[in-house]
């Protein structure tokens, strides 16, 4: 299955949504937001909120960190470790996706990722994972 990738959500307006992609079920882990510094500012207990599901599970942020303080407008990246049903080992992140169509509309090719139609233009980045 082919995949694509883009890396960053935009916190606005004190608040997030983003989806994040994954291919097994999720029997636990932690989803870690970090600042553009590289700082982890929240963390998210995979085992409390997305156990038992697998594919695009989407997330609400509400823009503050772990100490309750809100966070500026801006972009932060997501990653997520995690153990699947069968007990191994994986991570992901945010902006990878399965590809799930390709339309083409006055000219220009447009990529399903998730819930949404991003122009071919704005990938980054095509691998196949086996």
């Amino acid at each position: 299955m082919g995949s694509l990738g883009y890396n960053a959500i935009t916190l606005k307006d004190s608040a997030a949504n983003y989806e994040v992609y994954f291919p097994k079920e999720i029997k636990d882990g932690t989803l870690t937001i970090k600042d553009t510094d590289g700082n982890t500012v929240q963390t998210v207990d995979l085992g409390d909120t997305a156990a038992g599901k697998s594919g695009i599970v989407p997330f609400k942020w509400d823009g503050k960190d772990k100490d309750g303080e809100q966070l500026k407008d801006g972009y932060y990246s997501v990653t997520a470790d995690y153990i699947d049903k069968d007990g191994v080992s994986a991570t992901t992140q945010f902006g990878v996706y399965p590809v799930e169509s390709i339309r083409y509309e006055d000219g220009t090719s447009y990529v399903k990722l998730g819930s949404v139609y991003y122009p071919l233009s704005d990938i980054v980045e095509f691998y196949e994972k086996s």
